[in-house]
């Protein structure tokens, strides 16, 4: 049993209530965020630093009883991409609000907060190694969603939010309906105690939860940094594996060579590169360098 896992996720919610509730001037409050958020990007460098990545497997867990009777429970830890993934929302986090500290953000107080419970809440789904508790993650994480782009949006901001709880909550309750088909239908909801499930309607379940998710953010004309904070980790954790091949990742394993049918990827580079266009319109491919045409000998 581990505490890092458990206090990665803790920092940054403790630190959106500390801003919160102390009587704290506009300075001290956007001080108070970019310490805590310095402070856990220094606690997932030790966490780096404790992680054995020469052996498979979960790593700095903890695990405490939750629902005894569902077979739920309080269950959190890491693998080498997820502890990498979280990396990744902790350094743009902190630098989302180190950004913001330095521009002057309006509403200090509220915002800051907003920002340190969604970095909690995200490493917390990145973390979480049981299926209700990825959930319970998974709909904090959206919370503060919808008042960052609300409040703090660009332009069509009010049409941006309405549209993205529209499909993130669609996602969610398909999301909920498979977690709870799978957990009962295993008896479990811990991740690595359950065995694999063959009904592709669980499968369209999820695939269908993580699209609309992704419609609601790409349908958002509103984009501000907390969204950056969300597409990138959650896009790379969900995709990944169906771009690298399941088998033998070059991330999460060994090479992948692409000659065995068992390893090739079940979405190919390009189809990954549809995906991003999707999430990002103004995204595009750099031209090709002019060739010169050859000489005639």
């Amino acid at each position: 049993m581990h505490w890092l896992a458990t206090a990665l996720i803790l920092l940054p919610i403790a630190g959106a209530l500390a801003v919160w509730t102390l009587p704290l001037s506009p300075f001290a409050v956007g001080s108070t965020a970019l310490l805590v958020s310095l402070a856990e990007v220094a606690l997932w460098i030790d966490s780096v630093a404790r992680f054995d990545f020469s052996k498979p497997g979960l790593q700095l867990d903890q695990q405490t009883s939750w629902i005894s009777d569902l077979n739920v429970s309080y269950h959190v830890g890491f693998y080498g991409f997820s502890l990498w993934l979280a990396g990744m929302t902790v350094v743009v986090a902190a630098a989302a609000i180190g950004y913001a500290f330095w521009a002057g953000r309006e509403r200090p107080r509220a915002y800051y907060g907003l920002m340190l419970l969604l970095t909690g809440a995200l490493v917390g789904v990145f973390a979480a190694q049981d299926l209700l508790l990825f959930y319970v993650f998974w709909e904090a994480m959206l919370i503060p969603l919808y008042v960052l782009v609300g409040v703090w949006g660009g332009a069509g901001r009010l049409r941006a939010t309405l549209m993205f709880v529209i499909y993130t909550m669609a996602g969610s309750l398909l999301m909920l309906a498979s977690i709870i088909v799978l957990g009962l239908s295993q008896g479990t909801f811990d991740m690595i105690g359950s065995g694999t499930n063959g009904s592709s309607w669980i499968f369209l379940g999820f695939a269908a939860a993580y699209a609309f998710s992704n419609w609601g953010i790409a349908s958002s004309t509103a984009t501000n940094a907390a969204l950056l904070i969300v597409v990138e980790p959650v896009s790379l954790m969900l995709m990944s594996p169906l771009v690298l091949g399941e088998r033998d990742n070059p991330i999460l394993g060994g090479p992948f060579d692409g000659d065995d049918d068992e390893d090739r990827p079940l979405i190919t580079p390009s189809t990954y590169e549809m995906v991003l266009q999707r999430l990002n319109p103004n995204l595009t491919r750099p031209a090709p360098p002019p060739q010169t045409p050859p000489t005639a000998p």
